[in-house]
């Protein structure tokens, strides 16, 4: 198990678990990670033999994953598609691996972190979260609703309306 190189990889853990966990000791010293996404919704991003809250401790702390990124990989429902625009031509080429995991073509230069390749929309603002109420039991018809916005396209957004129904009211 010597020099294994883990390049391009997505490990997301939304049960608020560690994203990885690598047990990388002598001998097996020449084992590295880089251009990955790394993502937990918990507290301790990943294990390094020590552990590590952030992308930043980790790179500090194990000289890993030095051009990786720590981002939801915004997974579609259907494959293992993502919608993150940090996943976006931030991964490395590898030598023999020109297509994705549907035999689609890598970018040559700026292949996109994951199994899948991808384009994002220019235009995709969508609701990410409904922040409060948190719970649904009870509640009147004059309760504030706070919701977090995501821009899931490539273009900077501006000054766009928003919109909700209750009910289908």
């Amino acid at each position: 198990n010597y020099n294994i190189h883990l390049r391009n990889c997505n490990f997301a853990n939304y049960s608020g678990g560690l994203s990885m966990y690598v047990v990388w000791q002598a001998p097996y010293t020449n084992n590295t990670t880089d251009y990955c996404n790394l993502y937990t919704s918990g507290s301790v991003l990943a294990r390094y033999a020590y552990d590590y809250a952030t992308l930043q401790d980790l790179q500090t702390g194990s000289n890993q994953n030095l051009n990786g990124v720590s981002a939801e990989p915004l997974f579609s429902t259907a494959d293992p598609a993502v919608f993150q625009a940090a996943l976006d031509s931030a991964a490395i080429p590898i030598a023999g691996i020109t297509v994705d995991i549907d035999g689609t073509t890598r970018n040559i230069s700026t292949p996109d972190i994951g199994a899948k390749e991808f384009t994002l929309l220019a235009h995709d603002v969508g609701a990410k979260l409904l922040v409060s109420p948190e719970t649904y039991c009870g509640l009147s018809n004059a309760e504030e609703i706070t919701i977090r916005i995501q821009n899931y396209g490539s273009s900077f957004e501006t000054g766009f309306d928003v919109a909700y129904s209750m009910n289908g009211a």
